[in-house]
């Protein structure tokens, strides 16, 4: 059953005012966050979806009790989920090159008919990956995608995204998550 998000309100429904997820290097590694002046409306979301994911979590035989935002500990004990909606714009951005994969959550069972990515027009039956594009503007690497209206993408919540940032140091492996009500 998808969740009736109409109710509730976003500032990402433009693509001239994205969710920004922002990849950044700190010390040695590249971690993502949500931007600063986005981090506000990703906890009002999780707050109204924390029974619904965790119901959905447990229907679908989800692993280890609870999904990974709920779990705590390990290497991000306060990592925030990034929630989007249906139609909303999402700005993956870094100051380094990478390349942005969002497959279906391996955590738990993919919801019937769900495609394993979320991403409006992307190939629905593998997961979505995008390279970066060099934004002059914000003089940053960037990831643009719109999140389906789909009900598939809405009835599985659960997606995984990962990045691979390109810098002068070589290759590095990001592995946030990522979930749609």
């Amino acid at each position: 059953m998808s969740r009736q998000t109409p109710k509730i309100p976003s500032s990402f429904s433009n693509a001239a005012t994205p969710l920004r997820v922002v990849i950044e290097k700190q010390g040695n590694h590249y971690h993502e966050d949500i931007h600063a002046d986005d981090k506000n409306e990703m906890l009002m979301r999780l707050g109204d979806h924390d029974t619904h994911y965790k119901n959905h979590w447990n229907n679908r035989n989800g692993k280890h009790g609870a999904p990974r935002y709920a779990r705590g500990g390990g290497a991000h004990p306060n990592h925030l989920p990034v929630t989007a909606l249906a139609d909303d714009f999402v700005q993956f951005r870094c100051i380094a090159p990478f390349m942005a994969v969002l497959p279906a959550d391996p955590e738990v069972d993919l919801a019937s008919g769900a495609p394993k990515n979320p991403v409006d027009g992307a190939n629905p039956a593998q997961p979505f990956f995008g390279v970066s594009t060099f934004d002059n503007a914000l003089n940053l690497w960037v990831v643009n995608v719109k999140v389906s209206s789909g009900a598939g993408a809405q009835n599985q919540i659960f997606y995984k995204m990962f990045f691979i940032v390109q810098d002068e140091d070589g290759a590095h492996f990001v592995d946030p998550d990522f979930d749609t009500p």
